[in-house]
């Protein structure tokens, strides 16, 4: 079977159908074939792979994961884009098809796609994420106990960069940190605008995750995430007086602990840093 699809006689299809792009959910299908058919090189994927994909759209990156994979569970919360793309995909045996919102709420994975990744054993993440839910999803989906091994997800480029930034750089902060506790990150590719249909007005990348040990144990995570709110939530503030505000007299302990000038700020704190914080400090609240 060909994985070849003109995009303008995609585009028309979809248009003849009544199916156009909602601004709201953030919806760009990406649309060129040798662009798509090399994410999902660049993501490894091979024949035994499961593979989920999130945003399945009219079917364009779904089709290329079921070329290489050996099976793909693929969620769309748009009724009427689920059954386009059941028919441009007709072909296709290894494909299974779910018609859900991926997240009950902001950070809970709905329980109808949970109840289809279970029986799914240990996967691949492959999308192309609506820009609305890319971050709450990555974060949500790192901190959840399924068994995803790594993800190649295209993403809005300051996500990216958000995600993948090192300490003292502009972009790191609470997500740089929520992340690197469950997964490795990395940038790749850059993904013009022209790619997409319609052209979003930002450049996009994608962002590639490699699952790996925890930073800490799962039951040490609340505290870790307590602290990386409570620093950043005054980000220009220094150390000295945003410890002192939350441990009084102890304040002096934590820096030592960090040892770290107390004019530094949050963002010069790496993962590690914040772990010795809510390993010492674990109920300060």
């Amino acid at each position: 079977m060909s994985g070849n699809m003109d995009s303008q006689s995609l585009r028309e299809r979809l248009e003849s159908a009544g199916l156009f792009p909602k601004k709201a959910l953030g919806q760009h299908y990406l649309q060129d074939p040798r662009l798509l058919s090399a994410v999902v090189a660049e993501a490894g994927v091979s024949e035994g792979d499961r593979v989920f994909e999130v945003g399945t759209g009219p079917g364009t990156l779904t089709r290329q994961l079921a070329l290489k994979a050996g099976r793909v569970l693929t969620v769309e919360k748009d009724p009427k884009l689920v059954e386009f793309a059941r028919s441009e995909l007709q072909g296709f045996a290894n494909i299974s098809f779910c018609c859900a919102d991926v997240l009950e709420s902001r950070d809970r994975l709905s329980a109808s796609v949970l109840s289809e990744l279970e029986p799914l054993g240990p996967f691949i993440w492959v999308s192309n994420l609506p820009y609305g839910i890319a971050t709450p999803l990555i974060v949500t989906f790192c901190e959840s106990s399924l068994p995803w091994t790594r993800a190649a997800v295209t993403v809005q480029g300051e996500v990216a960069d958000r995600i993948a930034a090192l300490p003292g750089e502009r972009a790191y902060g609470p997500v740089t940190l929520l992340v690197s506790y469950w997964a490795a990150p990395r940038r790749g590719r850059k993904i013009p605008p022209g790619a997409f249909w319609p052209a979003p007005e930002v450049t996009s990348r994608v962002l590639h995750l490699e699952r790996t040990e925890p930073l800490g144990t799962r039951e040490e995570y609340p505290a870790y995430r307590h602290w990386v709110k409570l620093l950043f939530s005054e980000r220009r503030k220094q150390l000295r007086g945003l410890l002192r505000k939350a441990l009084g007299p102890s304040s002096g302990k934590a820096l030592e602990l960090l040892g770290k000038a107390p004019e530094r700020r949050a963002e010069h704190l790496a993962p590690a840093d914040f772990l010795s914080l809510a390993r010492a400090f674990p109920a300060v609240r």
